[in-house]
């Protein structure tokens, strides 16, 4: 919009600058037909006879003309000028013009595209690489005791001799925070805040003594003679008492609880019949011998569960 003012503005000048030429050039030819000039007798009437102009009327015809010609150059340079302006000026259109066809021919084909169904590609997000920053380490939590005190109170209730393989780590046991100190007759976990043994597999387990197998056993039976009381270890580790009673009867005892954990009973011969002179007492101890039987094979029947 500017380059067309300015087209129309220099185009204005131009036509004016003309203007104002041809004025003064029609001013000037009037002039020198309004100026006087003397008749001069000519003596002969020869047709080759020149007249002579006044030389001040000769310089200021050429003092105009050359005012005018310079005039003239002037306004044909701005007219030329102003020409290249508008040819410029239209090229400069034709390429706006071309350029805003081509824009309006790609959106009538992105129109033309938009009203298709189009698949689109799922396009794979760019993966972003984040350079790998410093972080600060947590600061670590403190504990009231320290690796050095769990391990003294490790070795305090550890069995004589016991001796320090690796140093005492901090863990996690059972959702406590302890030191782990493993020795070499077993790990023992201390609390790190308190000192308290939580688990102590450094000392050799303590068995009962045989007299409290026996008290087991014939608190089993029910009484009974014990001929003997064996202590044996099976394949897996575990030690019990073996009570062995007077009718053959084997009671299995376990060496660190006292709790039963095997019977074999032998059953005792059935007892002559006994001669009453009452039938009321014989049935009384019928009943009472029946009575015996059932608890003795319910204390069977327990037995077999338990070894199951």
């Amino acid at each position: 919009m500017n380059q067309r003012s300015a087209l129309l503005i220099a185009a204005a000048l131009t036509a004016f600058l003309l203007v104002l030429a041809g004025g003064l050039a029609s001013r000037l030819s009037s002039n020198v037909g309004a100026t006087d000039v003397t008749p001069t007798t000519i003596s002969t009437l020869e047709p080759t006879a020149l007249v002579s102009l006044d030389p001040t009327v000769e310089a200021l015809i050429q003092q105009r003309e050359a005012a005018y010609q310079q005039a003239l150059d002037e306004a044909n340079a701005r007219l030329n000028a102003a020409n290249d302006q508008i040819a410029q000026a239209n090229d400069q259109i034709g390429t706006l013009e071309q350029s805003r066809q081509a824009i309006a021919d790609q959106a009538s084909q992105s129109v033309a595209v938009a009203s298709r169904p189009v698949v689109v590609a799922p396009v794979a997000a760019p993966t972003v690489v984040v350079p790998p920053t410093a972080v600060p380490a947590p600061a670590a939590p403190t504990y009231a005791v320290s690796a050095d005190q769990a391990r003294d109170i490790a070795l305090s209730v550890a069995d004589a001799g016991a001796t320090l393989v690796k140093a005492p780590e901090l863990v996690s046991y059972q959702g406590v925070a302890a030191y782990e100190v493993t020795l070499d007759k077993g790990v023992v976990y201390v609390d790190a805040q308190s000192g308290t043994v939580l688990l102590n597999q450094a000392v050799a387990p303590k068995l009962i003594s045989q007299e409290q197998a026996t008290q087991s056993a014939q608190a089993y039976m029910g009484g009974g003679t014990v001929q003997s009381v064996q202590l044996q270890q099976d394949q897996g580790g575990a030690q019990t008492y073996v009570v062995i009673f007077s009718d053959g009867s084997k009671i299995y005892v376990d060496a660190l609880n006292g709790q039963v954990v095997y019977a074999e009973i032998r059953t005792p011969p059935a007892p002559p019949a006994p001669q009453y002179a009452d039938d009321d007492d014989h049935e009384e101890r019928e009943h009472e011998e029946r009575e015996h039987e059932d608890d003795h094979e319910e204390r069977e029947h327990e037995e077999r569960e338990r070894d199951h």
